[in-house]
């Protein structure tokens, strides 16, 4: 008897796709927080400017009162008003992030600009005994940049190494040509990162320090992907701190 040959339908053929989302999800993350920050901006600057008013008419009955509570009561308007003032910038930092221009890009050498950042935190590098080393340096062609754009970053790269360190410690700095792109790594000698934020560093509101906005390296991120800059943030290889890296 011979076998029983069976036809069966064969099944239908399938593919993946495999697409890059990184700029899609960023894209969408960006928009997400944005109309966030908006509104929010929007409701706490009509509080802020109608409770101001309302400070400042009242600021008008002091010369009724008696000489003893006069002063207390000027002093409290004041500060209430001050106090005012430093929440409206507060949210004009979060809106600026979602109201950055494109870069106008124009010829820059990176190392200038690098040398003018380290000038300007001088003092404060130095009242905390952190010493600034160029380990490496190639002088090359300007790179096509937005300079107030990438001055901003390179102070809130500083600022962070610095304040990673605390004191008595070392920033080292190296710019490089690498296959026709300029190189930039900044390196400094504190803690390092802690393998449960690595993964969170660029993270809109995210921040480790205590009274800390999450804002610094949002900024930095959003500069320099619409500069189409490569970067990274990691600790240094082998220990011993972190390391910023900046491709251009």
């Amino acid at each position: 008897m011979h076998p029983r040959l069976v036809l069966r339908p064969r099944p239908p053929e399938g593919f993946f796709l495999i697409q890059e989302l990184t700029t899609e999800l960023h894209d969408t993350e960006k928009a997400a927080y944005g109309k966030l920050i908006r509104m929010t901006t929007h409701e706490v600057n009509n509080s802020v400017a109608a409770v101001r008013s309302l400070l400042e008419s009242m600021g008008t009955y002091a010369p009724q009162l008696v000489s003893d509570d006069r002063a207390d009561f000027r002093k409290g308007i004041d500060v209430a008003v001050t106090r005012l003032d430093h929440l409206n910038a507060f949210m004009r930092g979060f809106a600026d992030v979602v109201r950055l221009p494109a870069p106008a890009l124009r010829p820059c050498v990176l190392k200038d600009l690098v040398d003018d950042i380290l000038v300007l935190m001088s003092p404060q590098l130095a009242a905390r005994r952190i010493e600034v080393r160029w380990a490496e340096v190639t002088d090359a062609s300007p790179s096509l940049l937005d300079r107030n754009q990438i001055e901003q970053v390179l102070l809130n790269v500083v600022k962070n190494a610095m304040e990673a360190i605390g004191a008595d410690g070392r920033i080292t700095l190296a710019l490089r040509s690498e296959r026709g792109h300029l190189v930039l790594e900044i390196s400094d000698s504190g803690p390092g990162l802690p393998d449960a934020v690595r993964g969170h560093l660029f993270t809109p509101f995210f921040s480790t320090k205590k009274d800390g906005r999450g804002l610094g390296l949002t900024v930095v991120r959003e500069i320099l992907v619409q500069h189409r800059f490569e970067f990274d943030l990691d600790n240094v290889d082998g220990g011993g701190g972190a390391r910023f890296r900046l491709r251009c």
